[in-house]
């Protein structure tokens, strides 16, 4: 009996045409409104691609806004940038809602490399060791956005 039901349910036509476009997680191909904030961030990191210099930049504002879809495109584009002046550059968006402790944060930044970190065992300070040991050795550098940073 149910199995009809469910089947019947199963073969109905959504209202919507692609439901993935209401995950929190959707980033759109192209961002509306945000050329002046994309293009400040670009100017606030050339001189990472530059002088392979460090930088650290807060992008606030309320929810719903973008920042989550600015800064994945802005660290998607940094990294294709960095490849074509040959600067090995890797990207990596870490939601920390979603991670829920530092440790589990480094270990996310860490699944990056190509080195293993044990599941227990390692603080927070050795995976971030093993984390900067292998980008120093490699000549390599990373982009780093902490997605809902005050969680």
């Amino acid at each position: 009996m149910y199995e009809d039901v469910f089947e019947e349910e199963l073969a109905k036509e959504s209202v919507f045409k692609d439901q993935s476009k209401l995950s929190p997680d959707y980033v759109p191909d192209e961002l509306v409104n945000r050329d002046e904030e994309f293009r400040n961030l670009i100017q606030l990191f050339k001189p990472v691609l530059e002088d392979r210099a460090s930088q650290r930049v807060l992008v606030v504002g309320p929810v719903g806004v973008g920042k989550t879809a600015l800064t994945s495109t802005f660290g998607k584009e940094l990294k294709s940038a960095a490849k074509k002046r040959n600067l090995d550059l890797s990207y990596a968006h870490i939601n920390c809602r979603k991670q829920g402790t530092p440790q589990m944060v480094l270990r996310k930044l860490a699944s990056n490399f190509p080195f293993s970190v044990p599941r227990r065992g390692f603080a927070p300070q050795e995976i971030m060791e093993h984390t900067i040991d292998y980008l120093e050795k490699s000549d390599s550098y990373v982009a780093v956005t902490l997605d809902e940073l005050d969680y």
